[in-house]
């Protein structure tokens, strides 16, 4: 029966509940028998704990007045405070409006049919602290001048709050909520002008929804327990706060803490806290506003992902410490994320699955320093597209067990893998494909499994070591303004054998760009060298008759002008032939007038000269005129030959058209 249907007199009072009317009027507390301010007593009922539901509804509304002194006069009610009681009945305040405070402490609720039902009812203060509602609570609409407490209650139904309006804080500290629906609390689009507490002992085995309520203050965690397999355990879609997020010492959770399209415009802090959603998503903060730090960090445990994509945060992003374990799926998925300052996933951070970056923007430094990403055999990082306006770090001991991939990245200053381990056994460990670095690259790892790929990279410095230099690089496009070690410490043999590496093979560009590196620097031995080392190979890779011919056409060409960047090795070998040629035609001459024979006004016979007239086509000192025969004729002959392939060789290398890599 509702609390409205029967009206009593005060004559129809039972004495403690006159004793209750008598205390409403000064707001001092009912107790029943021994009170206590611990949860309340499941021992039998007696007369002297129960009160009906229907006064404390005729105390609260003065509908019925119950509040008369001796002449019959209304006494004005002060507060209407209950502890250790039994309420008996269906209390019912729908859309009342009362006059003064209730506060009930380590009640009992008896009605097995009806929740306590306080839609559209309106008052100056709540308080059900340590009170037991074994059929939940229905407060929709609901408009509290001051704050709503419901700290340490249990209930076995549904606690529903949607739209309500609290003026102060919502208290749920230690609240056990066992309801056997699928949503033990909800407050959707309630608008709280304080802080909302879910912590220090509370309990939920269900969803606690929060669909964009709205929180003056902020939302605090700490120590709460949240229980819904398989489903969302705490649902804060489009939830506005005006502080911050609390989720420390000791919360639990099993199911998904959800806060898709949630503005927080403080900052989100978690430690010592455990999530539990294997398979699925953990935390999620899709599409979110942070307007201060997002900081999940030492002690934060997720058996499941971290979803933040296209979440922005106005301060850092700190998950130093946190374990996230998503074996084969996504650890961290936040793609399009945007951090205005810095994030960090180093000191221990441990991902296990692959963390997606993918368009993420970063205000500052990006550091994984000292962290662990493991997804074997796929992507450890996964950032393609990334842009960070200061510097990437993967040092001081990080590990990666799987690729990174950073593809077509923007790094504003350098990117740095000092002293890390990264392992992807034979494919590409670390990728940095068409990115661009304004800083240096510093390839410097402990250990270093798998190739590197900077094909079409942009690098301002590459620094790099004796273990990087010895790792297979696909370097096709790469283009750096230096390389160090410079020569000595590093000689132009070492970083030949570094571009031999690249698993593709030959190409022209990376040796080329190497040189020009070296003529830039002063090193012009160098850089002679590296071409001369690219026409090498350039002209080994042919095949069939080619590769018969070319070769050794090729061999002529690097011993004579040394592919046209050495030209003065010609010289050395006119200046040999011309020596043997002047030894053999003056041998000759001495054998046999016959040899060489004078026509009319030619000069006299000089061995040397002779030779230099016949070897070198554009000298005439006239000893045309002098005939050869015999053997004489044979050496003239060859003396001709060499000299027009020399001639050819010369003036090619001369005119550029044998540094096709210049």
């Amino acid at each position: 029966m509702s609390t409205r249907d029967t009206l009593l007199d005060f004559e129809d009072l039972r004495a403690n509940e006159r004793e209750l009317v008598n205390n409403a009027q000064t707001g001092s507390w009912w107790s029943g028998p021994n009170q206590t301010f611990g949860p309340p007593s499941r021992g039998p009922l007696t007369a002297e704990r129960a009160v009906r539901a229907q006064v404390i509804y005729q105390l609260l509304t003065g509908h019925g007045e119950l509040s008369r002194n001796a002449q019959d006069e209304v006494v004005s009610v002060r507060a209407v405070r209950l502890m250790s009681a039994t309420i008996v009945g269906h209390l019912d305040l729908r859309g009342s409006n009362m006059r003064c405070p209730l506060e009930l402490v380590a009640c009992s609720i008896e009605d097995s049919e009806n929740p306590c039902d306080f839609r559209q009812a309106s008052g100056p203060y709540l308080r059900l602290t340590k009170c037991r509602l074994p059929r939940g609570l229905e407060a929709r609409h609901l408009n509290i001048r001051g704050d709503l407490d419901l700290s340490g209650c249990e209930a076995f139904k549904k606690v529903n709050l949607d739209q309500a309006q609290v003026g102060g804080s919502l208290y749920f500290t230690g609240a056990k909520l066992l309801g056997r629906d699928d949503v033990t609390l909800s407050a959707a689009e309630a608008a709280i002008n304080g802080s909302m507490f879910l912590d220090s002992g509370f309990s939920s085995v269900g969803e606690v929804r929060l669909l964009g309520a709205q929180l003056g203050q902020s939302l605090e965690l700490s120590g709460g327990q949240f229980l819904n397999a398989g489903g969302n355990a705490l649902n804060a879609d489009r939830i506005l706060i005006e502080g911050g997020v609390f989720a420390r010492r000791g919360l639990q959770a099993e199911g998904t803490l959800n806060f898709d399209l949630a503005k927080i415009a403080g900052i989100v802090n978690s430690s010592d806290s455990e999530v539990w959603n294997e398979g699925g998503t953990a935390v999620s903060f899709e599409g979110a506003t942070v307007g201060g730090d997002m900081m999940l960090r030492t002690g934060v445990e997720l058996w499941g992902g971290l979803v933040a994509r296209s979440c922005s945060i106005r301060g850092s992003l700190n998950l130093n410490g946190a374990k996230i374990v998503h074996p084969g799926m996504c650890a961290v998925d936040a793609d399009n994320i945007e951090v205005d300052r810095g994030a960090f996933l180093r000191s221990g951070f441990t991902a296990e699955g692959e963390v997606r970056l993918l368009s993420a923007s970063i205000g500052k430094l990006l550091s994984f320093d000292g962290g662990h990403l493991k997804n074997v055999g796929n992507n450890a990082l996964t950032a393609d597209h990334l842009s960070v306006d200061g510097s990437f770090h993967f040092r001081s001991e990080a590990r990666a067990e799987g690729r990174i991939r950073l593809w077509g990245c923007q790094i504003a200053g350098s990117v740095e893998f000092n002293g890390s381990t990264v392992s992807a056994a034979d494919t590409a460990a670390i990728i940095l494909e068409q990115s661009d670095i304004k800083g240096a690259l510093r390839i410097l790892p402990a250990s270093l499994e798998g190739l590197v790929d900077l094909r079409s990279a942009q690098v301002n410095v590459i620094v790099d070591s004796g273990l990087s230099r010895k790792t297979r690089t696909l370097l096709r496009g790469c283009r750096y303004e230096s390389l160090i070690p410079e020569p000595p410490r590093v000689g132009v043999r070492e970083r030949l054998d570094w571009l031999r590496l690249d698993p593709e093979g030959y190409s022209s560009q990376p040796y080329s760009h190497l040189a020009s590196e070296y003529q830039k620097k002063g090193y012009g031995v160098a850089r002679r060298r590296t071409l001369i080392e690219a026409q090498k190979i350039e002209r080994s890779r042919h095949s069939g008759i080619r590769g018969l011919v070319v070769p050794a056409w090729s061999l002529v060409l690097r011993a004579t002008v040394g592919y046209g960047y050495q030209p003065w090795l010609a010289v050395v070998w006119l200046a040999a032939i011309l020596s043997c040629g002047s030894v053999a035609v003056e041998i000759l001459h001495k054998r046999s007038s016959q040899d060489f024979v004078p026509a009319a006004s030619a000069p006299d016979f000089n061995s040397f000269l002779y030779a230099t007239d016949t070897l070198l086509p554009f000298i005439d000192f006239g000893y045309n005129r002098w005939t050869p025969h015999g053997l004489g004729q044979v050496a003239s002959v060859l003396l001709v030959v060499v000299g027009w392939v020399f001639a050819t060789i010369l003036l090619a290398a001369f005119a550029g058209v044998l540094r096709r890599g210049d």
